[in-house]
């Protein structure tokens, strides 16, 4: 790694992980325990990141699946659910709780969640009430089968939303 508290090629002991895990915490602006059972290298990077002060989401699993035991006892004691992008960048500051992304940091995002232009081109022709996909393909000047792809990443974002399937609007609008 580019970081690393030993030597490039050296062997990985399971006691070195600890180590690693609190670089990991230490450097990351939220950290974000996809899974975890009871015991494991997962909770040990949450604990650093709680007393580093960063924020910590978790993902809710099956209460009766293992690998979701770690995971539900953080969020029980106190971690931000994740369910998808926009909780982590509500965590670091980038979009407020509310789900919605505000306008003000609107033009900050990009940089952040990396859009590429045609993306930024889409999310410029989303308008705030639902619009018919194909009006949004006409405004952004793109073929249908980009504004399609980039839709469907901006969703992923919760940029915008697709209240029936010929429909899309943006999300982060008043």
């Amino acid at each position: 790694g580019l970081v690393s508290h030993v030597p490039p090629l050296s062997d990985a002991p399971g006691w070195r992980f600890p180590i690693r895990n609190r670089l990991i915490a230490g450097l990351a602006q939220a950290v974000v325990v996809v899974e975890a059972a009871a015991r494991g290298g997962s909770l040990s990077t949450a604990a650093h990141a709680v007393r580093l002060g960063r924020p910590l989401l978790a993902v809710p699993g099956p209460p009766w699946w293992e690998h979701s035991s770690g995971t539900n006892s953080l969020l029980a004691d106190g971690a931000l659910v994740c369910r998808d992008a926009v909780d982590v960048l509500a965590a670091i500051g980038w979009a407020p709780t509310g789900r919605p992304v505000s306008q003000d940091r609107l033009h900050s995002l990009p940089a952040v969640v990396g859009l590429d232009d045609d993306e930024l081109a889409v999310l410029g022709a989303v308008p705030a009430i639902p619009e018919p996909i194909d009006s949004v393909a006409r405004e952004s000047q793109l073929p249908l089968v980009t504004v399609l792809s980039a839709l469907g990443r901006l969703e992923q974002l919760g940029l915008v939303e697709a209240p029936t399937p010929s429909t899309v609007m943006r999300t982060d609008c008043p």
